[in-house]
């Protein structure tokens, strides 16, 4: 089949450097189009998927990442603010990967929009180095 036209799917990522501060990158994913089918990326491993609900009034102080994840933000929205001081809102459709594991790590913090309802997420573990080219 025919190559056709190249997309890229936008994906938020958090990561640490060797200070121990976090910081927000922005990634694009490849995608491409085969004359039959529409724009895919090529197919990632996982490792599972955890489905996840917040009240709307969560704050979550400084914290580490759990694991190495995807966070799909399915509805409710939330600030997320890393430690070089950048904050994001993160609304329905909003796509991040959380790599701030490691121990020396300051983290990141969680808020959630009160007026933005019950938060849902779908967790998505997975070795995020699939994403590094």
């Amino acid at each position: 089949m025919s190559k056709m036209h190249k997309e890229y799917f936008e994906i938020t990522r958090i990561y640490t450097d060797n200070q121990g501060e976090t910081h927000f990158e922005d990634l694009l994913i490849d995608m491409e189009q085969t004359h039959s089918k529409p724009h895919e990326s090529r197919l990632f491993d996982t490792q599972g998927i955890i489905f996840r609900k917040a009240a709307s009034n969560q704050k979550r102080t400084w914290h580490l990442a759990p694991e190495k994840q995807i966070i799909v933000s399915i509805s409710g929205s939330a600030t997320i603010t890393v430690s070089d001081g950048e904050a994001r809102v993160f609304n329905p459709g909003s796509l991040l990967i959380v790599e701030d594991t490691e121990e020396y790590s300051k983290g990141h913090t969680t808020v959630a929009n009160k007026e933005a309802g019950e938060r849902k997420t779908i967790f998505i573990p997975m070795n995020t180095e699939q994403f590094k080219k």
